[in-house]
């Protein structure tokens, strides 16, 4: 199974951008646990998947583990590869610090909402 630690190992020269991905999400809930979802590295929070980080065919993708949240971001997303459940980058382009955030708080709060 594929941890956080291997894909940034096997990313060359994109490690750094996906482990500052890893670093800005952790911030931002840093009770999270890492482990796996769908068979993808992912930060769980409250034993729910928060944001998962995997290697495609095409780069890289960013998985927020609901469908909706992409949509309900309005940010401009034009830069990137967007599917009803995750954001394709490229092998080293950057993802804003500010996108990540919004992606971590806005998935952190579906699972308190289900928890409450």
């Amino acid at each position: 199974m594929t941890t956080f630690a291997d894909l940034i190992g096997e990313a060359g020269d994109a490690g750094p951008t996906l482990a500052t991905v890893l670093a800005v999400a952790r911030a931002e809930v840093p009770g999270a646990e890492e482990g796996t979802s769908y068979g993808v590295p992912a930060l769980l929070y409250a034993g729910q998947p928060l944001l998962g980080l995997a290697r495609n065919a095409k780069g890289f993708a960013l998985y927020p583990f609901s469908g909706a949240i992409l949509a309900e971001l309005g940010a401009d997303l034009s830069a990137f590869r967007v599917s009803k459940g995750s954001l394709g980058f490229d092998h080293g382009q950057q993802i804003p610090s500010e996108l990540i955030i919004a992606m971590v708080r806005a998935r952190r709060a579906e699972i308190d909402e289900k928890h409450s």
